[in-house]
């Protein structure tokens, strides 16, 4: 009889299980975003400079070993083609890139970026496409305030099952720049180099 009502209960589960998939996984497929601000006493022309430089990108991005430019350019700009060389220190096979465009970059102010594809098609797998921008907003309140965004359209069951039950968590997975660490002071003090990149 035990038995019986364990595997009653097992079955019941299941069932609400399926169910509670089946409903969260319905189509059809929408806009997730994912929003964060973050203060910062870091100087403007520190953060116009870390945004700017490609080299500077795996200080502040989760997980990236290295950033390139197609063009070979040290320096952010809208159009250009990138390449992340991700790396969570978990051994080759976990390596993976990515590969993106910048679509819109204002010196001191704002970079964005279309991720195109990854190389390990987790991506594609759940989203049509995936946004990001950072922005650096004026000071508020004598702070100045670092704001992402990052967009991304669901394109499957999984994308769409993830995006109702915990579409924070999904997101911020897939969001690598790290704002909290761009936002930290650092003993950066360039000199005699370009801050902002090309006018």
């Amino acid at each position: 009889m035990r038995r019986l009502s364990i595997l009653a209960v097992t079955g019941a589960i299941g069932i609400l299980g399926f169910g509670l998939w089946s409903w969260l996984s319905r189509g059809p497929d929408w806009t997730l975003t994912f929003d964060r601000t973050v203060p910062t006493e870091q100087a403007p022309e520190e953060l116009a400079y870390m945004v700017s430089h490609v080299k500077e990108w795996p200080t502040w991005f989760h997980n990236l070993a290295r950033a390139e430019l197609s063009d070979g350019s040290d320096l952010a700009h809208a159009g250009a083609l990138v390449t992340l060389h991700m790396d969570p220190h978990k051994g080759a096979a976990k390596r993976f890139e990515i590969h993106a465009r910048i679509t819109e970059f204002t010196p001191s102010k704002s970079i964005a970026f279309q991720v195109l594809d990854e190389s390990k098609g987790r991506i594609a797998k759940l989203f049509s496409s995936l946004d990001w921008k950072i922005e650096i907003n004026g000071e508020k309140s004598g702070t100045l305030l670092i704001v992402g965004h990052e967009e991304a359209q669901t394109s499957s069951a999984r994308a769409r099952f993830l995006g109702r039950a915990a579409p924070r968590i999904l997101l911020n997975q897939l969001f690598y720049p790290d704002l909290i660490v761009l936002a930290e002071p650092s003993n950066l003090r360039p000199q005699s180099v370009d801050l902002v990149g090309p006018q």
